[in-house]
């Protein structure tokens, strides 16, 4: 029985390590599209240095607290691993110039410079989608960056 136990908590350790959660996707008021219209998806995945990370975890943390107020974003996601060091970014904008702006944007370039150190390995897709397909699904979109070239 002694050794059971840390058996257990073990498995259930590596088990957890898998596991990942989002957050709700969260949708911009004001964004609503005409029909035959399209939207910009970006889509990114980082795994992550655990010694390095916390950085890029704060600005991270500070850029989708504020990505709701950018011009052209019609909606944002963001999904880690419980126990682990992968997180995944998913922002839906009205257009490639309103994406191209906030990727161009100092909050963002700073972040990059900040946190950007701790990404081992980083992926990044893009795809234009009728906007009435938005948002995509975490299985589309994960499916879409297994396909990326890796940074």
């Amino acid at each position: 029985m002694a050794l059971l136990r840390p058996m257990l908590l073990l498995a259930c350790g590596v088990m957890l390590a898998g596991c990942t959660f989002a957050s709700p996707y969260r949708s911009v008021a004001g964004q609503a599209a005409e029909p035959g219209e399209t939207r910009v998806v970006a889509l990114t995945h980082a795994v992550l240095d655990p010694a390095t990370r916390r950085e890029f975890d704060r600005r991270t943390e500070a850029i989708f607290n504020v990505l709701g107020q950018q011009p052209g974003i019609v909606g944002y996601s963001v999904r880690r691993q419980f126990f682990g060091n992968e997180v995944w970014t998913m922002t839906t904008w009205r257009d490639e110039a309103s994406r191209a702006r906030f990727v161009a944007s100092q909050m963002h370039r700073d972040g990059i410079a900040a946190g950007g150190g701790a990404v081992r390995l980083g992926r990044f897709a893009r795809i234009e989608v009728p906007a009435a397909e938005t948002p995509i699904s975490w299985s589309r979109a994960l499916a879409l960056l297994e396909t990326a070239t890796a940074y």
